[in-house]
């Protein structure tokens, strides 16, 4: 288990997202980014409260690092597939929807 999420920082940013406290979570996101640019549990909480926020912009910029860490892919692809159908592009969407059926570790997808 990363010791970022074992951190009180974190653990405080997580209740901010839990009680809906975005742009409080976001700051706080933000400056650990500076501290840690390539943690992985930062990078995916900044692109849930971005999508959650339906900033989209930013939460395919997120969701498009994550695939560079090559974990739970399936997941980042749906998350993908959800944001182009959210801004009107069916065909990326229906894309990334494709991509995720096909990642082997995505079992529970059909």
């Amino acid at each position: 288990m990363d010791k970022i999420i074992q951190s009180k920082e974190f653990r405080e940013i997580v209740n901010d997202f839990n009680n809906k406290y975005y742009d409080k979570a976001l700051n706080r996101l933000n400056n650990l980014l500076v501290i840690y640019p390539n943690e992985y549990f930062v990078i995916k909480l900044l692109a849930t409260i971005y999508l959650k926020k339906t900033d989209f912009k930013n939460a395919l910029k997120y969701n498009e690092e994550l695939l560079l860490f090559n974990r739970e892919n399936f997941k980042i692809y749906n998350d993908i597939g959800v944001i182009y159908f959210q801004i009107g592009q069916i065909n990326l969407s229906i894309d990334y929807f494709k991509k995720s059926f096909k990642d082997k570790t995505n079992a529970g997808a059909y």
